[in-house]
């Protein structure tokens, strides 16, 4: 069996610069997508949207790259999806609930 030649540093950066740059314009697809979703009320547009965020936390992993913070602190720790509260989420107190799975976490909702 051949082994593989590792790829040259130049051709990594590269691919991990390009994924930098998917993530940031995903992130913003993702929560205006989301704030669309939720001032029609169109629950396609939510789904659009949690597809959005599943495509970013992908692309992060299989480049070795951070999630950006501020989807970080909207993702469901128990199912990893992006939760916004008023589309695929609840804000009870301090508490959000994920209305996929149900999971409940302390928030401080300030930061956005």
């Amino acid at each position: 069996m051949r082994r593989k030649k590792p790829r040259p540093r130049r051709v990594l950066e590269k691919r991990r610069r390009i994924a930098i740059r998917r993530i940031k314009k995903l992130t913003r697809l993702v929560f205006s997508t989301y704030k669309e979703a939720i001032a029609n009320g169109d629950r396609e547009l939510v789904e659009i949207a949690r597809e959005y965020g599943v495509l970013l936390r992908r692309i992060a992993h299989i480049h070795k790259v951070k999630v950006p913070e501020v989807v970080e602190m909207f993702t469901c720790p128990k199912c990893k999806n992006v939760v916004f509260p008023g589309a695929n989420a609840e804000v009870v107190g301090r508490k959000i609930k994920c209305l996929i799975c149900g999971n409940e976490r302390d928030h401080r909702l300030n930061a956005v």
